[in-house]
């Protein structure tokens, strides 16, 4: 019988207007060398992991008080799994 890891990945994109900011973590601990959400997931596929399951957790969108800056935060997990070497 096949045997699974598994890792979890959680990301936070957080937009004001046209700037972003990505924060990434990798089973809690966070990532500082990512430039991007794709390049990392690249990265977990080159090691084995295949995606499971991804789940959108919140997403807000309001505006400034005087309706000119966009506001979005977005919190995404990701669930990954690997088999286990026999």
């Amino acid at each position: 019988m096949q045997k699974w890891e598994y890792c979890e990945v959680f990301y936070f994109v957080n937009r004001v207007g046209s700037t972003s900011t990505l924060r990434l973590q990798l089973n809690g601990e966070q990532q500082n060398n990512v430039s991007s959400v794709i390049e990392f997931l690249n990265r977990l596929g080159r090691q084995g992991w295949e995606l499971v399951s991804h789940v959108v957790n919140q997403e807000i969108i309001s505006r400034d008080d005087y309706g000119k800056y966009m506001y979005t935060s977005t919190f995404n997990t990701l669930t990954f799994k690997r088999p286990l070497p026999s």
